[in-house]
């Protein structure tokens, strides 16, 4: 069965679903087979980053009615092979445990499925996650960021993977000015070490989709992902 890795967020403007894309790539280029899952319904971004958002027509939801077979709803990301990409709602009328038992049966299909939540989501199947499972939980290194941040820690401990809080967007000029918080404080607030941190001059996280293919992670930002990777693997 493969892994489930859940990235979430507490407060907007994180840059989740970016590190969610950041990893999908690292992990397909490590040889595992993935899929993203962008479970932000009309909402979502990941195929904005991925330039596929005009060829993405039907979701998840779509397979739990009926409407499609569950290989329509998968989508190859041109340029990286050993990834797919999907898309469903968490705000949806479609029951919960509905959708997390498709997930399950994705897990024969994949050796990795990457979940990118809503922000702000609690954990919504406890019978989903296993041990050798992850929990990413993305934060900025500032007050307004952290709050949010060890609540939903708070909650998703309750589970039994293990959670990861994954430091983005550092500005050492924001730190010397004490606007933010450095990695180590980070890691003693929130009693836990932390990943990262990704710097905020990252081009990877300012990249507008344009149609013309995925964004790419630079050399600078492949040896952050790769780094973070196998912390988590």
């Amino acid at each position: 069965m493969g892994k489930i890795w859940m990235i979430a967020s507490g407060s907007g403007g994180s840059g989740k679903s970016s590190i969610a894309v950041g990893l999908a790539q690292t992990a397909a280029g490590s040889g595992r087979k993935t899929l993203l899952l962008d479970t932000a319904g009309p909402f979502r971004t990941c195929d904005l980053f991925l330039g596929i958002q005009s060829v993405v027509t039907v979701d998840l939801t779509d397979v739990l009615v009926d409407h499609v077979q569950i290989n329509a709803a998968l989508y190859p990301v041109p340029g990286f092979p050993g990834l797919d990409y999907a898309c469903t709602s968490l705000m949806s009328c479609v029951p919960l445990d509905d959708l997390s038992s498709l997930i399950l049966a994705l897990q024969g299909k994949y050796d990795l499925i990457l979940l990118d939540l809503p922000t702000g989501s609690n954990p919504f199947s406890v019978s989903l996650m296993q041990r050798e499972d992850r929990i990413i939980l993305v934060t900025r290194p500032d007050p307004f960021s952290l709050r949010p941040c060890e609540s939903l820690f708070q909650q998703y401990r309750a589970l039994p993977a293990e959670v990861f809080p994954v430091v983005n967007f550092e500005d050492h000029a924001l730190i010397r000015k004490k606007v933010q918080y450095d990695a180590n404080t980070m890691s003693l607030l929130l009693d836990c070490p932390v990943l990262g941190p990704i710097p905020r001059t990252s081009d990877f996280f300012t990249l507008k989709a344009n149609g013309e293919g995925a964004a790419s992670l630079s050399w600078k930002e492949q040896r952050i992902f790769r780094r973070i990777y196998g912390e988590l693997a």
